[in-house]
């Protein structure tokens, strides 16, 4: 029997044996009568169809009737007569009997796959989907294709096998196989980014597989290319969708799903997971239910294959406030990245933006936007916006020494002015803004030079006592030059009205030290706070006491994946004295030398070696050791170390950490008995909504909010500051005394620069290098006694 391939390269078989079909042009007619199949195609459309309409030879149709006869006389050598070639006027037609072309096979497979779909069969439906696409060898007629030939014909056999590649990405999904389909996906969706129905699937994979944030930016992704190529936004299925993931709707993932999710997370193995059942009735809506076909009904070329059932309902779109209002647009580009270089700034920035207090609100490719004053306005968020992009630029635009990236190519602007926000009042969703102020920030961004902050009028005129500017060289925008000396130098200024918290710390210090018995402090507190200005004070001042005592402090960062190793290596480094941003060979060098030094036993120092080498070179080949033991053996280097000596464990914003890592501090004064270790732990109050019971079980517990700085501790500031105006008393405190007359304003601005705890102003005028001068005159407001030697170090 002749059999005919078209979904790939052209091919007959005839037994296990190759058909010659002769020259390009006889391949050709053969390729347009099996798309046209048992139907007549005129001869004037196969001429029109072989040659381009202006190279059309005077001799045409009699090419055309002699490479007719030549495909008759190659397929009447079957001698079966089941495939035949017949003239019939106005052209020709070639019947074949069904089964005869993997066409035929094709579409038979998905029907029986979509059928099997319908009863709820997904196993079987998922293996004979998979089979009708097993039967692809490349574009239909590839080898036609790539000589130029471009049949309207083609466009349905192309959109079948997408139209049956959704079906069986959607039958994985219901089946909970989102991460073997992951891969596949996001190819697909690559080279076919206008169809939304894949996009959707897309979205729902990622947001299964717990990366939410990935599926966020693929519906930016899609937009942007719906609204620059046609001119249209998303439908509103994939609109729902994005709000559905935005708020977490448990419908997402239903009940037998989320069990199998579980599975796979707490450590059972791929294969027993996968063999979890999930129950037939769980059958999620595809994220994009615009067209799903039935197994039953004509298709426009005579296959049978598009009746059209309702879609199930996708989550509704909850409603939203709009309002207008002031906001700071930051716009971040970067250029020449390849995925890691794209992860490690895209962690980067997310984390400066939130540590001061602003949201990410889109990100598309390489190009990011936030805003600072969005859900709540302040009168600083302009300068955040500006602290932030000094931030991006400078940790993104010089190399990583820690892993020998290269720097990355940074624009930075920032403008400020009038927007349209759109947002959740009840939930964390990234809000939505429009307006000419992003055109304004975008206008801008398309004139700065690599590496350098270009802000607008406005955003000058808000920050211009903080920072230095000069006229950009095009007269579009301002470019940033650095925060100005008596800025910087205010944030050396220990903070105000947070004696009694610190003399409780102090208090509990000299507890554990004289118990020794471990103590667990978490300072809770809201953005903006003074969380970091806290703990920094809490340091300067335990650096500062006559009895030696180790602090060892670590910051979980946001959207990173490992916050146990970026943590813990924080702390390292902490303990060494060195950069955590420094070079891998420098801090395995300091490991092993800690190591030697705290850990007399030879195996269970190579035990400790083994477990927390990734805390030097987390991108290293090494043995593959679980958390909990990484955990365990840091554990116990903590406690070689407290024996040592009082030690202070400082671990930032934890509510930003894995589960893990939160239980491993809350259990840590349990893992230390008897050892002088007194553990503080910074966080905002979601940390109690995600841990009601945190700390109940510790017997050494205590929470402390931090309140806002009073308006009565800044006036008492200010009024010393006057009242030694002209005393000849020095110090960078004195430049608090702004020439304004609005108390409020000096108010708050005093407020925003002893709460601030932006890592750029923890590298650039951080607790460690304090002026003595400032440390005298914070003594004298709060009628503390000065130590003998001013307070330094």
């Amino acid at each position: 029997m002749t059999y005919f391939k078209i979904l790939g390269p052209l091919e007959v078989v005839r037994g296990d044996e190759l058909v010659d079909l002769g020259g390009t042009r006889q391949r050709a007619a053969l390729g347009l009568l099996l798309l046209n199949r048992n139907r007549v195609v005129a001869s004037s459309q196969m001429v029109d169809s072989l040659w381009p309409k202006d190279k059309v030879p005077l001799s045409a149709r009699k090419i055309v009737q002699n490479s007719v006869w030549r495909l008759r006389r190659a397929l009447s050598a079957d001698g079966g007569g089941n495939a035949v070639l017949l003239s019939q006027p106005p052209g020709y037609m070639l019947r074949v009997e069904p089964g005869q072309t993997d066409v035929q096979d094709f579409h038979h497979k998905v029907e029986a796959g979509r059928a099997k779909f319908a009863e709820g069969d997904l196993a079987a439906a998922s293996r004979l989907l998979k089979q009708a696409l097993e039967l692809w060898r490349g574009p239909a007629l590839a080898d036609l294709v790539e000589s130029g030939i471009l049949w309207p014909e083609l466009t349905p056999v192309q959109n079948a096998r997408l139209d049956a590649l959704e079906d069986y990405f959607e039958v994985e999904l219901c089946a909970g196989h989102h991460q073997q389909i992951l891969a596949e996906l996001e190819r697909t969706v690559a080279t076919e980014p206008l169809r939304e129905r894949l996009c959707g699937q897309l979205m729902l994979a990622l947001y299964r597989s717990g990366r939410q944030t990935d599926a966020l930016n693929a519906y930016y992704t899609v937009r942007t290319t719906l609204v620059e190529k046609v001119g249209l936004e998303p439908s509103p299925a994939l609109r729902s969708l994005q709000q559905a993931i935005l708020t977490q709707d448990p419908g997402l993932i239903p009940v037998g799903m989320q069990q199998q999710i579980e599975l796979r997370m707490t450590g059972l193995p791929r294969d027993a997971a996968d063999e979890q059942p999930v129950p037939a009735h769980v059958r999620p809506a595809p994220p994009v239910p615009s067209q799903r076909r039935s197994p039953s009904g004509p298709e426009p070329d005579g296959h049978e294959d598009a009746a059209i059932v309702p879609a199930p309902a996708v989550p509704t779109l909850r409603s939203m406030v709009a309002e207008r209002r002031n906001v700071s647009a930051l716009i971040v580009r970067c250029q020449g990245m390849g995925n890691r270089a794209l992860e490690r700034a895209s962690a980067a920035i997310r984390a400066e933006v939130e540590s001061l207090g602003g949201t990410v609100a889109a990100s598309i490719g390489s190009i990011w936007l936030a805003l600072f004053g969005v859900p709540n306005s302040a009168d600083d968020d302009a300068e955040r916006a500006v602290l932030a992009a000094l931030t991006i630029r400078d940790c993104l635009g010089f190399p990583d020494v820690s892993c020998d990236e290269p720097p990355i190519a940074v624009h930075v602007a920032v403008a400020t002015g009038e927007v349209l926000v759109r947002y959740h009042p009840d939930n964390d969703s990234a809000p939505s803004v429009s307006g000419v102020l992003l055109d304004e920030c975008h206008g801008l961004l398309s004139q700065t030079p690599v590496g350098e902050i270009r802000v607008c009028e406005s955003t000058r005129r808000a920050t211009e006592c903080a920072v230095t500017y000069f006229r950009a060289e095009s007269s579009f925008g301002w470019q940033v030059v650095g925060l100005r000396q008596e800025y910087l130098a205010l944030h050396d200024v220990p903070v105000v009205d947070r004696e009694h918290d610190l003399e409780v710390l102090r208090g509990l210090l000299h507890r554990t030290r004289h118990l020794g018995a471990p103590h667990l402090v978490t300072v809770l507190g809201d953005p903006g706070v003074g969380k970091t200005r806290f703990v920094l004070e809490l340091e300067r001042r335990v650096a500062a006491a006559a009895e030696p005592v180790r602090v060892l402090a670590g910051r979980a960062r946001p959207f990173v994946e490992d916050t146990v190793t970026d943590v813990l290596k924080d702390m390292l480094c902490s303990y060494c004295g060195i950069d955590p941003d420094g070079r891998a060979e420098s801090v395995r060098a300091e490991l092993v030398c800690a190591v030697e030094r705290l850990v007399q036993s030879e195996s269970e120092r190579h035990w400790v070696l083994t477990c927390l080498a990734g805390l030097a070179d987390p991108e290293r080949e090494r043995p593959d050791v679980p958390v909990a033991e990484v955990l365990r053996a840091w554990g116990y280097l903590l406690g070689q170390i407290a024996r040592r000596g009082p030690v202070v464990v400082v671990v930032e914003d934890l509510h930003v950490a894995d589960d893990h890592l939160v239980d491993f501090v809350e259990e840590l004064p349990r893992l230390l008995p008897g050892l002088p270790v007194l553990v503080v732990v910074t966080a905002r109050p979601e940390l109690v909504k995600r841990r009601p019971m945190w700390g109940s079980r510790l017997r050494h517990a205590l929470m402390m909010n931090l309140e806002p700085i009073s308006d009565t501790a800044i006036d008492r500031l200010l009024e010393f500051l006057r009242s030694t105006r002209d005393s000849g008393v020095k110090g960078p405190a004195r430049s608090l005394l702004a020439d304004t007359d609005d108390s409020d304003a000096r108010r708050r601005h005093v407020r925003r620069v002893l709460a601030s705890g932006s890592s750029f102003l923890r590298r650039d005028g951080g607790a460690c290098d304090q002026d003595a001068a400032a440390h005298v005159v914070y003594c004298e407001i709060t009628e503390m006694p000065a130590p003998a030697d001013g307070g330094g170090r």
